[in-house]
């Protein structure tokens, strides 16, 4: 699940252009694919056992998850509400 996650934040896709234009998008894609890379391989595990839940946990803790996915969240919410805006006014000019 974290894989189509983060692959939604790094491959080509329509919404690359807005999320580009948010402020730290570049950092923070970078930091979820770098996590991917470090908790995946323990994620796959077939015996997933409760060391590497406190191993992931700590992966999580130590990027400071809360605080980056917090900004993130907040930064595209803020880029989706200016385009909605800009796309609004451009129809208005259009139309009137």
């Amino acid at each position: 699940m974290l894989a189509s996650k983060v692959s939604i934040l790094t491959e080509p896709s329509e919404v690359q252009s807005l999320l580009n234009r948010v402020p730290g998008y570049a950092n923070a894609t970078r930091r979820v694919a770098n996590l991917q890379h470090h908790i995946g391989p323990i994620l796959e595990k077939s015996a997933f056992k409760r060391a590497d839940a406190i191993q992931v946990l700590g992966e999580f803790q130590a990027i400071g998850d809360d605080a980056l996915l917090s900004q993130l969240a907040s930064d595209v919410r803020l880029a989706e509400i200016n385009a909605k805006d800009a796309m609004a006014q451009s129809l208005s000019g259009r139309i009137g």
